[in-house]
């Protein structure tokens, strides 16, 4: 008799402390209760998934790189006079500045695909601020990236002691620049802000041109470092000099700049196809998605990895026998500071 009271009262206290856990529990926030689904993803929306999250932790390396390439190793020793080495401080923090966008780039983009294209869990929807940051993030790591390559040509050319640039040629570079930039805020905030407009479809065509005056504009602005680069390297080889990072520059950053311009170029053609029956059968956006990752994550990491390496040692002190090359080489040191 006295073990099954003592049974019941085991058993009423288990189930009020159930109920009262129950009722006094907190309810998840939306985070927990996104974790909480299961993810279901095609086999080609998971590998851009995977695609996206190793291109966001190598970039987070890559950050790294760049933090410590602000400051000089001073434990090595350059085997050439340093002007000869030289990328400049501009250079070496627009690096650093080219991987955040990314990051938050990749990282959003990863986000978007586990949890739109998730064929279990009910689909979260994302406000239009958070898709317009994906976008906007990934055009400013090009704008970034080409200024950093049109900084470095002409570091390098003043280092070189090659002939200034004319005027016009500067105020155009940096007014591509600036372009790019305005065109991708253009893009970010119509995108972020058209959901709460009259003329919603009307907005949606603006940002449409503005999207393709930043893919013709960038196409413009990696042209022009190819060429300036090239001119570089021709008025360099008349005078029988060699400039190693330009030379490099030409050989492994410039076709990847380019193969990415062909890249965007293809791509804002496809997305631009008017959606019907017939292109929905012909254009699989999953396959083009994991192409996009493929393809501009390879280029934006190999890029990066290329320009990192471009490191300043600190200049070894040299003795010259011949007074004039002394002062021409103290005079090109003061031209890398």
């Amino acid at each position: 008799m006295h073990s099954t009271r003592f049974t019941s009262r085991i058993l009423l206290t288990c189930l009020f402390a159930n109920i009262f856990q129950y009722t006094h529990a907190r309810p998840l926030s939306k985070t927990a209760q996104l974790a909480q689904k299961p993810l279901y993803l095609t086999p080609i929306n998971t590998a851009a998934f995977v695609f996206y999250v190793v291109f966001a932790i190598a970039t987070f390396f890559q950050l790294y790189n760049a933090l410590r390439g602000l400051s000089r190793d001073k434990k090595r020793e350059a085997k050439v006079p340093h002007y000869r080495i030289s990328t400049g401080i501009k250079f070496r923090s627009l690096l650093v500045f080219a991987t955040l966008p990314l990051i938050t780039h990749y990282t959003l983009t990863a986000i978007s695909i586990a949890y739109d294209l998730n064929r279990i869990a009910s689909r979260v929807s994302f406000s239009f601020a958070y898709y317009a940051m994906r976008i906007f993030t990934g055009m400013l790591a090009d704008v970034i990236i080409a200024g950093a390559m049109l900084v470095l040509v002409h570091h390098r050319a003043r280092v070189s002691r090659v002939p200034a640039a004319p005027l016009w040629k500067k105020i155009m570079d940096a007014a591509l620049i600036l372009l790019l930039t305005l065109y991708a805020i253009v893009v970010a905030v119509i995108g972020a802000t058209y959901a709460t407009m009259e003329n919603r479809l009307s907005m949606l065509n603006i940002r449409e041109i503005f999207y393709h005056m930043f893919t013709a504009f960038y196409i413009l602005v990696v042209i022009d470092i190819f060429i300036s680069a090239a001119l570089i390297s021709y008025k360099l080889s008349k005078d029988d000099v060699e400039d190693n990072i330009i030379r490099r520059f030409l050989r492994s950053i410039a076709p990847l700049l380019l193969l990415c311009s062909k890249f965007k170029l293809v791509d804002d053609i496809l997305l631009s196809l008017p959606v019907t029956v017939n292109s929905l059968n012909s254009i699989d956006y999953d396959a083009l998605r994991l192409a996009r990752a493929i393809v501009l994550g390879f280029i934006n990491f190999f890029i990066l990895y290329i320009a990192l390496d471009f490191s300043e040692p600190n200049p070894k002190r040299y003795n010259f026998d011949d007074r004039q090359m002394k002062e021409r080489y103290e005079l090109r040191l003061k031209d890398t500071k």
